[in-house]
């Protein structure tokens, strides 16, 4: 029954040995793009001058591609020549590496690309490097995603819109496609004198919390002063919009067919309107049932403007709590949902919002979503919510999970999975830390077993495990490679030491136990639990990795910003320095951070976890200016919990200097 180790994680801890540099603080790649080539140390740079590879091996024919060549005996002051044409800001790295920005060419096609020593030795690969016909992004598709109708009173924000746009090798993926741009805007109903463009548009912010798909997402709400009936529409637009800008005008449907005026959406403005302005899915995130018996009660909360104020019920909403096949959009496909009325709670005064329960009863076993969904006019249009609320959005991810099946009846296996050992700082989080259970007629599938609870727990070493801090583990989807289900948890210390750390699994809501530890076999091991080290960890290195400056437009989220840090004795080896803190700071001026941290408006970063190849830990973060102009960003590091904090430029000296801070330039 037992899960096999995380032997990926050991190949790559192989693989990372062979890649890692004497002195660890350094790192060869520093434009922020995946690593090219493995690092170099100082004894090597006498070597004969070859050149072995380039990465990227190919660019825009208007030049500009920043490009790393690998090989050996590169001398600072080498030439680089991409065809006849000289290479740009050439810089020495190592005896190994050189980077350079590819010149403009003429003309697609291969050429060869050639290092000239300052002695005059020469070293060439023929067809190395691919110039391609520069990439202009058309907009391929865009939507007024939702709402089709809505209402509003007048100077109140109406509920969010959405507007959706695909770009063919831009928006795909979970990154935003930078220049891309959109607003919404409306006009008085009725008068064929107006056309789109006419219309009063207001920019729009991308909604970073949409990854469903292939498209960028794009987000806000439309304020109308007067009464009255309104058309309105979604417009994108490439190269960050404004005056002159390309728009593409998008409806209901989508702009397949064009852009009609039957299918713009309808907003209604009166003083004794009630709308919807927000709703949620607000509890639970997670329940079981079994077949033909009704769930625990399922709660969900309104705001409907102007009438759910108070403590006083609001009559005009409609709410239904409903459940269908997991991971279907309820809005996209309402009627793949089964629908049932919820109950106005009138126990919930403490706010201004209304709140709804209800149950649903499924008759087949399996795993569900569940959602609720909200009307103000008698069920002709429906506001659906989920577990983050509408501000941003219905995403499947944020659906509540029902699980319907029959009781499991036996564990008979468990494992703490990774790591064997950890390390944090007191009061920050551990790593993801892994546990597997095996129940006899129950994990076998890939979908979860409804009847295991899992928890992760960490102690003194000598002391029984049950006086453990324990805390719930959530079960992990991604793992259906074996028979076993696997969860996944973090802890948090609040004090320096060793301890312990187990899982523990249950099949009857916690009545009784079953302690894990790293073996799996033999029952639980206090030597074979995993050792979680809890101190402050060094800050011996940083520094703003990747870009060095870089272009947005106010209420767009940057590019990503990657920083690097080294910490002796914990980042080495492509490990991971748990506990370290990241962020990335953005100010008017280029200050100097550390003596006035509050000019800067401070981002957490997270950590990459693909940045495997030195000795340092990369993180990456994106930043949302709301202001034109031109701005500064640094990076900052913490070893103790946010106690003191080491600052970092876009240099690889060590030495903060503000002069030294990344430009952030915004349209």
């Amino acid at each position: 029954m037992s899960s096999n180790l995380r032997c990926l994680l050991a190949l790559a801890l192989v693989l990372v040995v062979a890649a890692c540099d004497d002195g660890g603080g350094k790192s060869t790649i520093t434009d922020g793009v995946d690593d090219t080539a493995a690092e170099t140390t100082p004894d090597q740079v006498n070597q004969n001058l070859s050149l072995l590879s380039l990465s990227p091996t190919f660019g825009s024919i208007e030049g500009g591609t920043a490009v790393v060549l690998s090989g050996s005996g590169f001398v600072d002051g080498a030439a680089v020549m991409f065809g006849d044409s000289a290479g740009l800001e050439v810089t020495f790295l190592t005896g190994y590496q050189l980077r350079a920005k590819t010149p403009a060419a003429t003309m697609p096609g291969k050429v060869t690309v050639s290092v000239r020593n300052p002695d005059g030795e020469t070293v060439s690969i023929a067809d190395a490097f691919e110039y391609q016909e520069a990439f202009v992004p058309t907009i391929g598709w865009c939507n007024l995603h939702w709402p089709a109708t809505t209402s509003s009173q007048p100077g109140a924000d109406t509920e969010p819109f959405f507007g959706r746009v695909f770009i063919e090798g831009c928006t795909t993926g979970m990154q935003q496609c930078q220049a891309l741009s959109g607003e919404f805007g409306y006009a008085p109903a009725g008068d064929p004198s107006t056309e789109p463009s006419a219309f009063t548009w207001v920019p729009a912010t991308y909604n970073a919390a949409h990854v469903d798909d292939d498209n960028d997402e794009f987000m806000a709400p439309l304020n109308v002063a007067a009464e009255g009936s309104y058309v309105y529409a979604f417009r994108a637009s490439w190269s960050f919009g404004g005056p002159g800008a390309d728009w593409v005008y998008c409806d209901l449907d989508g702009t397949d067919n064009g852009f009609s005026t039957d299918q713009m959406g309808q907003l209604t403005v009166a003083a004794d309107v009630v709308s919807i302005g927000w709703c949620s899915l607000q509890w639970p995130a997670s329940t079981t049932t079994l077949p033909g018996e009704a769930s625990e009660p399922i709660y969900g909360q309104v705001l409907a403007q102007g009438c759910s104020n108070g403590a006083a019920r609001c009559a005009e909403v409609v709410a239904e709590v409903g459940y269908g096949p997991s991971g279907t959009d309820p809005a996209a496909a309402p009627n793949d949902y089964t629908w049932t009325a919820a109950a106005y709670n009138d126990t919930h005064t403490g706010d201004d919002n209304d709140e709804y329960q209800g149950s649903v009863t499924v008759a087949a076993e399996g795993r569900y979503s569940f959602a609720y969904r909200f009307s103000v006019d008698a069920g002709a249009n429906w506001t659906f919510c989920d577990l983050d609320g509408t501000s941003n959005g219905l995403q499947t991810d944020q659906l509540g999970a029902l699980t319907v099946g029959t009781p499991a009846t036996t564990l008979t296996w468990c494992q703490l999975q990774y790591p064997a050992a950890t390390s944090s700082v007191a009061g920050v989080a551990s790593e993801t830390l892994y546990g597997q259970a095996f129940v006899e007629g129950c994990t076998e599938a890939a979908a979860e077993c409804s009847a295991l609870t899992a928890e992760v727990g960490f102690g003194d070493p000598a002391a029984d495990p049950t006086t453990y801090t324990w805390t719930a583990a959530t079960y992990n989807p991604a793992h259906i490679s074996d028979a076993n289900d696997e969860f996944m948890g973090s802890v948090t210390a609040t004090s320096d030491g060793t301890y312990a750390i187990a899982y523990r699994f249950s099949i009857d809501a916690g009545a009784n136990w079953l302690l894990c530890d790293t073996d799996g076999s033999d029952g639980f091991q206090a030597a074979q639990a995993t050792t979680f080290t809890v101190a402050d960890k060094t800050v011996d290195w940083c520094n703003i990795q990747y870009p060095a400056t870089t272009t947005t437009t106010a209420n767009t989220a940057s590019e990503p910003i990657y920083g690097r840090v080294f910490s002796l004795n914990c980042s080495e080896m492509g490990a991971y320095c748990a506990g370290m803190l990241a962020e990335v700071g953005l100010s008017d001026a280029a200050t100097d951070p550390s003596t006035t941290p509050s000019a800067y408006t401070w981002t957490s970063a997270v950590y990459n976890a693909g940045h495997i190849s030195d000795n340092n830990d990369e993180y990456s973060a994106t930043l949302t200016p709301t202001a034109t102009g031109t701005q500064a960003y640094v990076y900052r590091f913490s070893g103790d919990a946010g106690a003191t904090w080491t600052y970092c430029d876009a240099t690889d000296d060590n030495t903060f200097t503000a002069a030294d801070a990344g430009v952030l330039t915004v349209n």
